[in-house]
């Protein structure tokens, strides 16, 4: 187990709210603490906060979501008075306007920098590269995803020397998404909130509404299947993309799906939402960055088909845990739910053991916090 004992690390992020950043900086605070080492964060503030806290981590409030070049400026000094009170030995930033300012606070102080590059920072003009390009100027720079390091590679070459970038995924806690500890009352309950008759086949897409992500091809899929007899649940806030949900649910109206497709704002309980499906759909006609829905799905055992594009290639192994289709093919995606829609239980419990062990091998929250912690002592030791 990696030692961090008399070390100070310092992760920095512009809030902490809800999300998958937020979330992996927890994480991470968790695994520093079980190290021995002292975790500190540094953002605006947020929902998470108070966890945080609970856990014996501490919280330093800075506007680091501002993107007001005199206020980035101001967090250098600030943040600099922070390393040299809170004796901070290494500096990890997740999110660029914060980056800048963590970047040039530990380069004047010589202590090791590391960043997290989450996404694919699309850019129209040098001057966007230019400010994208602070993620790739950690000692280390960890790539969420072999997807994520090809993007850095290819956009920021000058940058970076490959040999700094780790590839560590976003890690599942699989103490959470266990198929074993949802009880027989919480699937029940569930079933029962979203109107499922026991011998209904369910059909689950998770994520926020909008266009990219596929809402609109899981339908055309199934309008493909003539015989469809399940229900398909598309589970996922609306908020901002109100006039998309009502195209979708205007291309069901009069049709044999209008009774069969639910929308769902949100549930409480995501393990359970993934017991009662019996295959989930990540029908995105976009690369993903890393694609956290379908690792959950598959650490609950279950059969996910989604699009052949980004990480999820990564995440699932074609015809074993899961099925790969052609982004938008909704012909090829239909073929593929009928597949999943008829596996024996045999076939179904030979899949659900593959998928779980793959996601404890690579994508667990472990995993991910074992290789972060690596990485801090390399460049500790370094130092």
């Amino acid at each position: 187990m990696v030692k961090l004992k008399n070390q100070t690390i310092l992760q920095i992020l512009p809030a902490l709210n809800q999300g998958g950043v937020e979330r992996g900086t927890l994480d991470i605070a968790e695994g520093i603490l079980k190290a021995g080492g002292k975790a500190l964060v540094a953002s605006a503030g947020g929902k998470l906060e108070l966890q945080l806290k609970e856990m014996g981590a501490e919280h330093i409030n800075l506007p680091l979501n501002s993107k007001n070049p005199f206020t980035l400026w101001l967090n250098i000094r600030r943040l600099q008075k922070i390393i040299k009170e809170k004796n901070v030995t290494l500096v990890h930033a997740r999110s660029r306007g914060p980056a800048w300012s963590a970047y040039y606070a530990a380069k004047h102080l010589k202590i090791p920098f590391v960043t997290t590059f989450h996404g694919t920072y699309n850019f129209h003009s040098q001057w966007k590269r230019y400010y994208n390009s602070v993620m790739a100027r950690g000692e280390r720079v960890i790539a969420i995803s072999q997807f994520i390091r090809e993007h850095i590679e290819e956009n920021y070459r000058d940058y970076i020397d490959p040999s700094k970038i780790k590839i560590i995924y976003r890690g599942v806690d699989l103490h959470q998404f266990d198929p074993q500890i949802v009880s027989k009352e919480s699937y029940e309950k569930l079933r029962k909130a979203w109107d499922l008759k026991s011998t209904d086949a369910l059909i689950l897409m998770v994520g926020r509404l909008a266009r990219w992500k596929g809402q609109g091809v899981l339908l055309e899929a199934l309008r493909e299947i003539s015989d469809f007899k399940g229900v398909c649940v598309i589970l996922g806030s609306s908020q901002g993309h109100e006039n998309y949900l009502k195209e979708l649910q205007a291309s069901i109206n009069n049709t044999c799906l209008a009774y069969k497709v639910k929308f769902i704002e949100q549930c409480r309980d995501m393990p359970a939402a993934y017991s009662i499906a019996n295959v989930v759909v990540h029908a995105s006609t976009a690369p993903e960055a890393f694609g956290r829905v379908i690792a959950e799905a598959q650490a609950m055992g279950k059969f996910v088909i989604a699009s052949s594009l980004g990480a999820p290639k990564e995440i699932i192994e074609n015809g074993k845990t899961g099925a790969l289709v052609s982004p938008g093919d909704t012909v090829e995606l239909a073929r593929e739910l009928v597949t999943a829609l008829n596996l024996s239980q045999e076939e179904q419990k030979h899949i659900a053991k593959s998928s779980r062990k793959r996601v404890q091998d690579l994508f667990s929250k472990q995993v991910m916090i074992d290789k972060t912690l690596k990485v801090y002592t390399e460049l500790l030791q370094k130092n």
